[in-house]
């Protein structure tokens, strides 16, 4: 048998090339299969008709050349004219109305789909405002405690001016320094983005300013190389940063001989190295893994919400925190920095 590549092979090319650009994810591969064998069935049955092959029976094909010779000689050919039509354009009716069922289902299936998307996105959004505004009514909130804090804070000096006691002056400092430490807190709640170019020592001078009446501050030994140098900080958060940092090496070395926490600063070319060093209990590699991997974990006297703090706040300084521990050793904490521009003058 010749198969001649003939009109019918032209139609069912021409139909695979626009059945290809359609776009079918939801509609499995039987279901296309069949309705592209629903095509070729329909489209061949046209094939036995007279009026398709416009130049020789015989380009249809050798069994559609016999079968009209067949009813040629039965003088039935008006016949297999009008079967071959029907049998089209029955199978073909057929092929393009479930085409376009799927087609209309997949589209359906596609607006589902972009809906189901556009409605999480829209529940995230919703979830987002509430949170924004939960917080900005926080910062409202907080914000207004400044004004009586710093009332407090002006009778207070007023009180230690005229105070001859020094018991009574002590206490006074006391409340003075618990007012101080309040509005560091507020401060952190507000979280002021706001930056500054400042020097090392400046940063320093108030970190010892707030830890003065705090038993940790014989513990330590501050050695800046580098006083002058400056880093684009804010000084509340990164301050609050590095007393915790303190704080936790101190609560470290309780009970230990010859405790001491060292501070160190370095100027390394174009960034700042502080490092915060103990001869503490240190820490355990699980202990280690959970700072790495952001992980709250439990200390003695921490939630470990306060490591987790510092290292926001350096990441959002454009900082890298290191730690290096070893059980009944010691902990090292290293904060990378870029330093400050050469040329500004704050």
């Amino acid at each position: 048998m010749d198969y001649y590549f003939d009109k019918v092979a032209i139609l069912e090319m021409i139909y695979i090339f626009f059945y290809s650009k359609k776009s079918f994810k939801n509609i499995n591969f039987f279901k296309r299969s069949l309705v592209l064998f629903l095509i070729f069935f329909s489209i061949q049955w046209i094939d036995i008709t007279r009026y398709f092959s416009i130049l020789d029976y015989r380009s249809t094909g050798e069994i559609f050349f016999e079968l009209r010779n067949i009813a040629f000689f039965l003088d039935a050919s008006l016949l297999l004219d009008l079967v071959g039509i029907s049998f089209f354009s029955i199978f073909f009716i057929f092929s393009i109305t479930l085409l376009y069922i799927f087609l209309d289902y997949e589209k359906t299936k596609s607006i589902y789909e972009d809906q189901k998307k556009i409605a999480a996105i829209s529940s995230a959004l919703e979830i987002q405002e509430s949170e924004n505004r939960y917080f900005k009514e926080i910062q409202y909130l907080v914000h207004d405690l400044k004004t009586p804090l710093f009332s407090i804070n002006t009778l207070i000096e007023i009180l230690s001016i005229q105070e001859e006691n020094p018991k009574k002056l002590e206490y006074l400092g006391k409340i003075s320094n618990s007012l101080e430490r309040c509005n560091i807190m507020i401060s952190e709640i507000l979280r002021d983005t706001n930056k500054n170019y400042l020097k090392i020592r400046k940063i320093f001078d108030f970190i010892f300013s707030y830890l003065s009446i705090h038993n940790c501050i014989h513990s330590i030994k501050l050695c800046n190389y580098c006083p002058d140098s400056k880093i684009k900080v804010n000084k509340i958060v990164f301050s609050r940063a590095i007393i915790n940092l303190i704080l936790n090496s101190y609560d470290a070395i309780q009970n230990k001989e010859n405790a001491n926490i060292t501070i160190k600063v370095k100027d390394y070319i174009n960034f700042i190295i502080i490092s915060i060093e103990d001869n503490g209990i240190g820490m355990s590699e699980e202990v280690l893994q959970q700072i790495s991997t952001n992980k709250k974990f439990s200390t003695k006297n921490s939630s470990g919400i306060g490591l987790n703090f510092v290292k926001t706040v350096i990441e959002e300084h454009d900082g890298k925190l290191f730690v290096s521990s070893k059980k009944n050793v010691g902990t090292q904490f290293y904060i990378l920095l870029k330093k400050g521009e050469v040329n500004e003058k704050k």
